[in-house]
């Protein structure tokens, strides 16, 4: 996903997932093998939905910039590297 904004008020699972964009809603997303988060990237949420990275994923946070992540939940039971000088708010 690049670009504009993601509404996802369902839950909804993905193997792997590109993302720079913005994502909003009250659903739990899991990505069940990787997921590159790139600078300029926002999640958002309601404080009761997770982004889950589960055993064996891995969350790969590519910052040249900053990551936005507001009110969910990272369930990680997997990887996250990070690699960049961008920080996250």
């Amino acid at each position: 996903m690049t670009g504009g904004t993601v509404n996802l008020n369902t839950d909804i699972a993905v193997q792997d997932l590109d993302f720079n964009t913005t994502l909003n809603g009250t659903g739990t997303l899991t990505v069940s093998n990787v997921m590159n988060w790139f600078a300029g990237g926002s999640i958002n949420g309601n404080g009761l939905n997770s982004l889950v990275i589960p055993a064996g994923a891995t969350l790969n946070l590519v910052n040249s910039g900053t990551v936005f992540f507001t009110s969910r939940t990272l369930d990680n039971g997997g990887t996250v590297s990070w690699s960049g000088a961008g920080g996250m708010q």
